[in-house]
């Protein structure tokens, strides 16, 4: 999952959470991954959801905002933000991986059995492609 800021225009370049420092910053309370990083840097200002962040970027009370590259696009997407953008590279870069609670042990077998035969027929990368692919193409 690529973790990156989301500004208005294209005027601001950021390389690096340390880039952050001149502007009022956005995060969602609880993502751990930007509290953590940001902490020395900026005062983020902290919401609940991701309509309240991009709601703060549309009012210009932040400059940026910093929330997951393909769940951003696809809010800027449905909310037709024209003039909102990802800013790449990304900020962090994280692979993500499925948790099960340990009283739920017995499935992991299965599960991992499952996942490798929908990579291995396709059906994943189709998923992807329907899913993640129109987001990529502007």
């Amino acid at each position: 999952m690529d973790f990156v800021a989301f500004a208005r225009g294209r005027a601001i370049q950021i390389d690096g959470s340390k880039a952050l420092r001149p502007y009022r910053a956005g995060i969602i309370k609880g993502w751990k991954i930007y509290e953590d990083n940001l902490r020395r840097i900026v005062e983020p200002t902290a919401v609940d959801n991701a309509e309240q962040l991009f709601n703060l970027l549309e009012r210009d009370r932040v400059d940026v905002v910093l929330y997951s590259r393909w769940m951003g696009t696809a809010l800027v997407r449905a909310r037709q933000l024209r003039d909102v953008e990802a800013i790449m590279p990304p900020l962090a870069s994280v692979a993500m991986y499925t948790y099960l609670h340990k009283k739920h042990s017995a499935l992991v077998p299965k599960l991992a059995a499952a996942l490798r035969a929908i990579k291995a027929d396709g059906t994943y990368q189709r998923a992807l492609d329907e899913t993640i692919g129109p987001l990529m193409q502007r």
